[in-house]
């Protein structure tokens, strides 16, 4: 998981001779996403966003970032499917009367319009998303059926929230 044996690791993936830094190696146009300095915060701190960035490089490089990628992959990959695991087995063993909620901000979206310049010069809208989900027991008034602790019957709700800033 942590590819700290000699029998694993990202070491060990090879690239084909073609795939070299060569002087005679081809210019290759690939894509990738970087965080972009965009301006100043209020503080003086540089304001950062994630942005794809187009490059053209020899193909060793993509292969090097790629390889930089794949580096932390397997414990990440480990955590998600452990907590994925967690999370099912919490949803099949909700207790009755429990309910749980997941909240999830998603950060400030800009608002712009495609054709329009000038917004780029004069202040912009900008939105926050905000996304719940709700799990919880069915209730016979506002769902018809009730959760017992012999038939669970466990219900999800979605909210969605804008903000507009």
């Amino acid at each position: 998981m942590y590819q700290e044996c000699s029998q694993c690791g990202v070491d060990r993936f090879k690239l084909f001779p073609e795939d070299d830094s060569s002087d005679g190696a081809p210019l290759i146009k690939w894509e990738r996403f970087e965080y972009i300095i965009c301006g100043k915060d209020s503080s003086g701190k540089d304001k950062k966003r994630l942005q794809i960035v187009q490059k053209e490089t020899k193909p060793s490089e993509m292969f090097r970032y790629f390889k930089h990628l794949l580096v932390g992959f397997p414990a990440h990959q480990f955590r998600a499917s452990w907590q994925h695991e967690q999370f099912k087995q919490l949803m099949a063993n909700l207790p009755l009367h429990h309910a749980c909620c997941i909240h999830d901000y998603s950060e400030n979206y800009s608002c712009r319009y495609q054709q329009e310049a000038q917004s780029l010069y004069f202040a912009q809208n900008q939105v926050s998303l905000h996304v719940t989900i709700l799990f919880r027991h069915a209730n016979a008034e506002k769902d018809g059926v009730q959760s017992t602790e012999e038939e669970p019957v466990v219900v999800t709700e979605h909210l969605l929230l804008f903000r507009l800033i």
